[in-house]
């Protein structure tokens, strides 16, 4: 942890180990398949705004939480250039903020829930990784991996280091709350920007028609998701904050057009839980500003203003075939998600170290493949040895798994694929083709007639040593077929052209020496013998329930037990009473952050959410930043006191001096007037 790094030493070598990080950063960097010497730039030019302010590294991790994603380019899921810019920015803003005194104060309930919290994912983690499962080829770069425990701790590590961060700055007077939403609100503008690009390659702006679902800038929606609507309704009351303070016209005409930009990219996800999560939000937000005696009537006319511009938006697209359809097929999809909820209980047996504890993080998806008839699995992938000391692609037997990778092709134009492929049996049944797909739905595909050549090879390859290694037949068939890429779309943006391999038989395949040559003989396909891991390939389904739980308190009871559930909802229940104080005293960042909360949960009640790193980063941060948000201080006679609770605040304050003298305990307060 940065905070121990720091300890004993003197502020002329603080530096020194951000300069590690760099080092590291740059070591890593070495190696990344996209772009790596624009990103470093990036990063540099980052972490020297952030020795500048140290604030803003809270904007720059909002902005690049939904921005900063490579993976449908790189491949990399488990580190990856947003943990490079958390490394980077958490490092130099410790070293540049003066050392933190020692807090002798009583920990507040905020803080022993989220101590509880880091305990679970802790157990969680062990279990994942009891017994040691050994290091695989694969074992930090596909979702099943027991490691993908690791890859989500690490963002409650995150999440903790930015705590830290956060109380520090707050001493220092820097508002983390505001740079925090200013990141947010960048965020939403290029989402938005993302979604709009989307429409524009694979449909039309005011085509309501259509089916196609945008998945924006998040690479986790690959295999499914609620992740962008998510963000959209949490990030919408940071935008309503940010109008509420503008203090010019241009400022207030930005903030509406932003909004409105954000409800149509919203009701273009055609998530049903994510209209309910912007209404919640919208109405939270309103609420929370209007029973305040601070600015009351701007309140009002915002509230006003944002429901007109929300409902101008949502009309045309409700009133569309598609989005009729899907609210006619709510009860049908509902009944599903119920049936999909009792599986998940009936995997979870009765063994009580299991109800307790869990399964362990970050593992739903491996024992739901293996609690599934074989028939109705999903499919799934690993990296296996291959000839010599190379390694090759063993695509499991499922349905709707395919791994992918963006090439870049000139449409309707000729090349010569070829591959090699092994099976048990002979029986190959691969499924190759370019199709025009971002993340999820496919437009348009090209196949050919796969031509087998006379080159084989035989042998039992090097590091297998059982049939359950190994494919019973080793023998190596090549082929070679002619495609021709897809047409251009009739959209306005060029769309994009994934090469998709996936397995449509009985066994599993093994797939080597993948090649995709034009006329003119340049190579379009990156490590297409695998030997850099799975670096430029992706991996997406269609079979979203072998992935989710649908159900983010279910998804945390199966990982992390009930041990898991009661942390998180303690945590939930410490950061809604910090930030409605702070809404009650008319904060206008605490009505933000109470409606996102709301937002995050209602969208949870139907998606996990947390299976995610980066957004179990945004819903810690969400939880711990209202602790930033002390309270407000007024001066009277010559000496400052508390604001004046109002409304359900001074019902809320009676409460709790009720309870704190039922319990014989002095109320403690901070020096800034704060709650402990």
């Amino acid at each position: 942890m940065p905070a121990l790094m720091w300890v004993g030493l003197a502020p002329s070598r603080r530096w020194a180990v951000p300069a590690l990080a760099g080092c590291a950063v740059a070591a890593w960097l070495g190696s990344f398949p996209v772009q790596p010497v624009l990103l470093g730039l990036g990063l540099l030019l980052a972490s020297a705004s952030v020795a500048w302010r140290p604030h803003w590294l809270f904007t720059w991790v909002a902005t690049a939480l939904p921005m900063l994603d490579l993976a449908p380019w790189s491949g990399r899921t488990y580190l990856d250039e947003f943990d490079a810019l958390l490394l980077m920015g958490t490092t130099v803003a410790w070293a540049r903020l003066p050392p933190a005194l020692p807090d002798r104060r009583q920990p507040s309930p905020l803080t022993w829930a989220f101590r509880l919290l880091l305990v679970s994912l802790l157990i969680g983690l062990v279990r994942a990784l009891s017994p040691w499962p050994g290091l695989a080829l694969d074992a930090f770069s596909q979702p099943m991996s027991p490691f993908n425990a690791l890859r989500l701790a690490k963002s409650a590590l995150w999440a903790l280091c930015l705590w830290r961060l956060a109380t520090r700055l707050r001493t220092a007077g820097a508002d983390v709350v505001k740079a925090f939403g200013l990141g947010l609100v960048l965020g939403l503008a290029g989402t938005v920007a993302a979604v709009v690009a989307e429409r524009l390659a694979f449909s039309y702006l005011l085509d309501f028609a259509g089916s196609y679902r945008v998945a924006g800038p998040f690479s986790a929606m690959s295999l499914g998701g609620a992740y962008i609507e998510c963000f959209i309704a949490v990030a919408t009351p940071f935008l309503l904050a940010l109008w509420m303070r503008s203090g010019t016209l241009w400022r207030a005409l930005a903030c509406a057009v932003l909004l409105t930009g954000s409800a149509y990219a919203l009701m273009v996800t055609f998530s049903r839980g994510g209209y309910a999560a912007m209404v919640l939000a919208l109405g939270v937000f309103a609420g929370a500003n209007l029973l305040t005696r601070q600015r009351r009537r701007r309140s009002l006319v915002l509230g006003l203003a944002s429901a007109i511009l929300v409902a101008v938006v949502a009309y045309p697209v409700l009133s569309g075939s598609f989005a009729q359809s899907r609210l006619q097929t709510l009860a049908v999809d509902l009944d599903t998600r119920e049936k999909h909820w009792t599986e998940v209980l009936q995997m979870m047996g009765s063994d009580p170290f299991s109800i307790a504890l869990g399964l362990g993080l970050g593992r739903f998806a491996e024992f739901k493949l293996w609690h599934t008839p074989v028939g109705e699995r999903a499919g799934s992938h690993r990296l296996v040895p291959g000839d010599g000391a190379g390694q090759v692609l063993r695509l499991g037997a499922g349905h709707a798994y395919f791994v992918d990778q963006i090439v870049a092709l000139q449409p309707g134009a000729s090349y010569r694929l070829k591959y090699r492929l092994r099976a048990d049996d002979g029986r190959t049944a691969l499924g190759v083709g370019l199709c025009q797909k971002w993340l999820l739905t496919a437009a348009h595909c090209s196949v050919g007639q796969p031509v087998l050549t006379p080159a084989v090879t035989a042998g039992t390859p090097p590091g297998c040593s059982s049939s359950q290694d190994c494919p019973a037949t080793t023998v190596w068939q090549a082929f070679s077929q002619p495609i021709v890429a897809p047409e251009a779309g009739p959209g306005r943006l060029p769309r994009p052209v994934r090469l998709t391999l996936n397995n449509a038989g009985p066994v599993p395949v093994d797939v080597g020496g993948v090649s995709l040559v034009g006329a003119d003989g340049v190579e379009q396909v990156r490590n297409g013998d695998f030997q850099a891991g799975m670096d430029a390939w992706t991996a997406t389904s269609d079979n979203h329930l072998s992935w989710h739980t649908k159900s983010l308190l279910l998804g945390v009871y199966v990982e992390l037990g009930l041990l898991g559930v009661s942390a998180l909802l303690a945590l939930l229940l410490a950061a809604v009473w910090r930030a409605a104080s702070a809404a009650a005293q008319g904060q206008t960042d605490g009505a933000a952050l109470l409606a996102a909360l709301a937002a995050f949960g209602t969208v949870g009640l139907i998606d996990t959410l947390l299976d995610a790193p980066r957004f179990m980063l945004l819903w810690l941060l969400l939880c711990l930043l209202p602790c930033t948000l002390a309270r407000r201080r007024v001066p009277v006679d010559g000496a400052t006191r508390d604001l004046p609770a109002t409304g359900w605040r001074a019902v809320g304050d009676g409460l709790k001096q009720a309870v704190m003298r039922a319990a014989a305990r002095p109320l403690h307060r901070q020096p800034t007037g704060g709650w402990v």
